[in-house]
């Protein structure tokens, strides 16, 4: 079956749930809250960042899962900061719902959004869209939760990026570099034989406790990595050079790191991140964000590093 993941986007939480509550089904609660439903025969995931703005990790991670990006454009002190990481992560699908005109900066990324009143009015327009999806490359999925069931075992829940899962399939997890066996597979509670790029699946697995398992682990194939080297493209609306200390995000891992060196505004600079703990990468975007920072926290994201 198709799979279509749209991130919900917007400075006003009340209106992000709204959007996503009109898309879909309130399915999975946490920091990034998921919606789900069934549109034409295609499994719609709705992503929303429900600690946005005050976490902004919560962001950068509903656009990593998504394929198509419901931009919200009311008036909002964190709109820019929400341009400039779709500006940085070239999240060229998407359209713009709301009375504030944000064409002109959208224009300036290279980003092409339909702009709609409402949601009623983009509804339609949104659950249509169908997103390709590579099946045919090695597995990359990432965990989102992993949780027991009493009765039922070891669940995990999460997105196949690329690739597919298959029942009885033994996979290899990062960063722990151990193995895990699918035992069933669900999707929107649905027993499948298998789960491909684009999919949000459930898992019951064995090899590794629930808690063994959690948000931002990596399936299939990726590598494990304390420092990486990588050219960070830096926003050029930094009033200033972001401190060492940062924040990265990668998939729906999150993690603290030191950059070196400093980075510079509307520069790209060859540097080195230096995490905290071990980080699973498979040619993905590592986004660095400045946490002491007000407004715009992006301090620049290092493209399909890994």
């Amino acid at each position: 079956m198709a799979s279509l993941n749209i991130a919900v986007i917007g400075g006003d939480a009340e209106n992000r749930k709204s959007v996503a509550s009109a898309l879909g089904k309130k399915a999975t609660v946490q920091d990034v809250t998921t919606y789900t439903t069934v549109f034409q025969g295609k499994n719609v995931t709705v992503v929303e960042p429900s600690a946005y703005p005050e976490k902004p990790a919560a962001l950068i991670m509903a656009l990593n899962a998504a394929d198509f990006v419901v931009l919200l454009s009311d008036p909002s002190p964190f709109l820019g900061e929400m341009l400039v990481a779709l500006s940085l992560l070239s999240k060229s699908h998407g359209c713009v719902i709301g009375p504030s005109d944000v064409s002109a900066y959208l224009a300036e990324a290279n980003l092409r959004y339909e702009t709609f009143d409402d949601i009623t009015q983009a509804k339609a327009h949104i659950l249509s869209k169908d997103m390709p999806h590579d099946a045919d490359a090695p597995l990359k999925a990432w965990i989102d939760q992993s949780f027991d069931v009493k009765g039922v075992g070891a669940v995990a829940l999460g997105w196949v990026k690329k690739g597919a899962i298959h029942v009885h399939d033994e996979l290899s997890v990062f960063p722990q570099e151990k193995k895990i066996e699918v035992r069933s597979i669900q999707e929107n509670d649905v027993d499948v034989k298998q789960a491909q790029a684009g999919d949000r699946f459930g898992i019951r697995f064995k090899g590794l406790e629930p808690g063994d398992l959690s948000r931002g682990n990596v399936l299939g194939v990726a590598k494990t990595f304390s420092e990486i080297e990588a050219t960070v493209s830096v926003p050029k609306y930094l009033k200033a050079p972001p401190g060492k200390t940062l924040h990265a995000v990668a998939g729906l891992q999150s993690v603290p790191c030191v950059v070196n060196p400093l980075l510079e505004p509307g520069k790209n600079v060859d540097g080195l991140i230096q995490f905290h703990k071990p980080v699973a990468l498979a040619h993905d975007d590592v986004t660095l964000l400045d946490l002491n920072e007000k407004r715009l926290r992006i301090a620049g994201v290092a493209l399909g590093v890994g």
